[in-house]
């Protein structure tokens, strides 16, 4: 299981990235906003590959199996925004 300080790395980064992503979302132009959206969905879809990797080889299961139900909450809310974007 990971340390402290590990699990306030990884909060970190994945807060940074997304953070980074919803500020596209305010951009003016709908074309930029689908794109950010879509890289959302694309980076998120790989967390929940690399944490099924990570599983198969091993790694705590609640603190990824934690990862792959938040990245795929992220990819269904993504998909939705996308599919009723402009």
């Amino acid at each position: 299981m990971p340390d402290a300080g590990s699990t306030g790395l990884i909060s970190r980064l994945f807060g940074i990235r997304d953070l980074v992503l919803a500020l596209g979302l305010t951009h003016s132009d709908p074309a930029v906003r689908r794109a950010v959206l879509t890289a959302g969905v694309v980076v998120d879809s790989a967390d929940v590959v690399a944490t099924v990797l990570a599983l198969r080889t091993g790694a705590p299961r609640t603190t990824l199996l934690t990862v792959a139900a938040g990245a795929g909450t992220f990819i269904a809310i993504g998909a939705t925004a996308l599919a009723h974007s402009d």
